[in-house]
């Protein structure tokens, strides 16, 4: 018995926060749309990312030197967000596949389902082009994660997307946007979003 709630009572508690979690979707949309508009694709050239630069050293180091290269060779899928009038990169997302042990995932019930260790899309990298941060577009390119994981659960069983967090700044976005924190982490948390609550959100 993996559900310790009644169906109903259960969906009526969650029912809410997944109308929460769709506004912030499209109000991240729309914003990008309005400030910086963009169009987020697979990464085009191994270029476009080579001025790149967030802040955040260890991600501006993999954009530059690395990303395209892994995209290319089928070991990560890279999803950069252009800017329309520029043709600008301003931002990507690098996803990969990856494991999470059963004692850090979200809900008992998921611990007793997967039993070792879980199959999850894992956000490796994420960063947006200091000048034109502030328009939405970190929030823009994790939906589009969010889509991927989405896409790959109707072909095959993950438990959802992962990823770690840089500080706590990053750690309030992320739980802003329906993630939680793995149980005892502390620096740097991995923080997780289970695939059902992924999937409602693109029912």
């Amino acid at each position: 018995a993996f559900i310790t709630t009644p169906r109903g009572l259960r969906q009526n508690c969650v029912r809410p926060m997944i109308c929460i979690r769709r506004k912030r979707m499209l109000e991240a949309q729309n914003s990008s749309q309005e400030g910086a508009p963009v169009k987020c694709e697979r990464i085009r050239t191994k270029h476009c990312l080579s001025s790149f630069s967030c802040g955040e050293r260890s991600i501006d180091s993999h954009g530059r030197k690395t990303a395209f290269k892994l995209d290319e060779t089928g070991r990560a899928r890279v999803i950069a967000a252009y800017n329309d009038s520029e043709g600008m990169c301003c931002g990507y997302v690098s996803l990969s596949f990856s494991r999470q042990t059963s004692p850090k995932l979200l809900e008992q019930r998921h611990r007793d389902m997967w039993a070792s260790s879980a199959p999850v899309v894992h956000v490796d990298y994420l960063g947006v082009h200091r000048p034109v941060q502030g328009n939405g577009i970190g929030k823009v390119l994790l939906i589009e994660a969010l889509k991927a994981a989405h896409s790959v659960s109707q072909i095959v069983p993950v438990y959802g997307i992962s990823l770690h967090s840089l500080n706590d700044r990053t750690t309030e976005f992320y739980k802003s946007m329906g993630f939680k924190v793995a149980p005892d982490e502390k620096t740097n948390p991995l923080m997780m979003l289970d695939i059902w609550s992924i999937n409602e959100l693109f029912a």
